[in-house]
């Protein structure tokens, strides 16, 4: 495997490097070089790092061939700081869980403490441990470990489930890791607290092997001995028996009680081992897509919707001018139509003079004859008249009518197409 000697490289599940930007910038008095590595990119960028520090943070876990890619990288020599919290709970559904079980190592997800953060002070020696009197635990998790991995810290005796370790360091093939049961303690916030900062620099220095490991200047108190161990206050153990010193674990009453209920609460849980490849891509790419395509969206609109409002504001005042101007024309009908009724309203009077005109008629007996062609005439005339005008009023109310239907017809329709527009808006 191709490495960069001394590369770190931080793994939290996430697509963006915002979230480990802080630690990127602790690590420089490292004298390393760190990078944030997106889940995507995890085949490629695994070869240019020695080490890793692997934060779960998202909702889903690796892929196949992204775990086989981890295991390999192990195996050949590459070392990992897991950093695990009780955050990570809903990932031990998934692939992680074949990874720590691969690696012997298996999480307790319940409450170390009725406190958020505790002191832990009781400590194994061991280079991951060295300048360090105690450290904070933030959301801490425990751990069940087999015995060929190495227990270096422990919770205190007096928390809720005490004596249960909480810092565990191992090696499978030609690889080293190390797990630490929190990843609160090693956000920005913490980080200020210096033992948090030399418990991070010391995982990593041994990792990689560093000799010069920075030293914050901490104030080394006499360590809190376990109780289960007899002290030798004599005798300073060198190196071969620290190697030989039995893990601090004692299994207590809480412990015993936690660890059953913990195996109840599993048999209830079907637990898939992995799961498929394409829902969890499908959650893995949700979130960046989700997000490219709101921003061109808010960017098109922001473009585009002056211009759409101008051109529909423009076209439905056209619409409505054509509108008026119908309306117009159709008044225009409706004043020569009541100027034919006008018309109309005229011949009762022409039909009372003609009476007049008759009784004279028939006064004169003489003119009788002469009065009756006339009379005659005229009635003609006036019928002729009387049925043009009814003929001609009939004729144009009947067009009239049919015309102003139509033109309400198209109004509404208009105005209905208008409301609906400004409704979807």
């Amino acid at each position: 495997m191709q490495t960069t000697k001394n590369k770190i490289g931080i793994i939290d599940f996430l697509e963006t490097s915002d979230k480990t930007k802080y630690l990127i910038d602790e690590l420089r008095d490292l004298s390393s070089e760190a990078e944030h590595i997106p889940i995507s990119k995890l085949d490629k960028k695994l070869e240019e790092v020695s080490s890793l520090i692997i934060i779960p943070k998202a909702t889903y876990g690796l892929l196949p061939n992204e775990l086989d890619k981890l295991k390999e990288f192990i195996l050949n020599g590459g070392n990992v700081l897991f950093l695990i919290g009780l955050e990570t709970k809903n990932l031990f559904n998934d692939s992680l869980k074949i990874l720590f079980d691969w690696l012997a190592v298996t999480p307790r997800f319940i409450k170390i403490d009725n406190e958020e953060e505790i002191k832990i002070m009781i400590f194994k020696e061991h280079p991951v441990t060295n300048n360090l009197p105690s450290f904070l635990l933030v959301n801490g998790v425990s751990f069940i470990t087999s015995p060929k991995n190495d227990i270096i810290a422990t919770t205190n005796h007096d928390n809720l489930i005490a004596n249960t370790p909480i810092i565990i360091v191992g090696k499978k093939g030609s690889g080293k890791f190390i797990m630490i049961g929190s990843q609160r303690s090693f956000e920005q916030e913490y980080l200020k607290f210096k033992p948090n900062k030399q418990l991070l620099f010391n995982a990593l220095c041994w990792l990689m092997d560093l000799k010069d490991c920075p030293d914050l200047g901490i104030t080394i108190q006499p360590k809190v001995k376990h109780p289960q161990k007899e002290e030798q206050p004599k005798e300073k153990p060198t190196e071969e028996k620290i190697e030989e010193i039995e893990p601090l674990v004692v299994p207590s009453p809480t412990l015993k009680k936690e660890e059953r209920k913990r195996q109840e609460e599993e048999k209830k849980l079907t637990v898939e081992s992995t799961t498929p490849n394409l829902e969890i891509e499908k959650k893995r790419g949700m979130g960046a897509e989700v997000e490219e395509k709101k921003e061109k969206l808010l960017e098109n609109l922001e473009t585009l919707l002056p211009d759409m409002i101008e051109k529909l504001i423009t076209s439905k005042i056209l619409e409505i001018k054509k509108t008026l101007d119908e309306i117009s024309k159709a008044q225009s009908e409706i004043n020569k139509l009541s100027e034919n009724v006008k018309k109309l309203n005229e011949l009762p009077e022409k039909f009372v003079t003609f009476a007049d005109n008759l009784d004279k008629y028939l006064r004169n007996q003489d003119k009788i004859l002469n009065m009756l062609e006339k009379i005659q005439t005229e009635l003609s005339n006036i019928e002729i008249d009387i049925l043009e005008a009814l003929r001609d009023y009939t004729n144009t109310a009947s067009e009239l009518l049919k015309k102003i239907d139509r033109i309400e017809a198209s109004v509404n329709e208009k105005i209905e197409k208008i409301l609906r527009q400004l409704g979807k808006r």
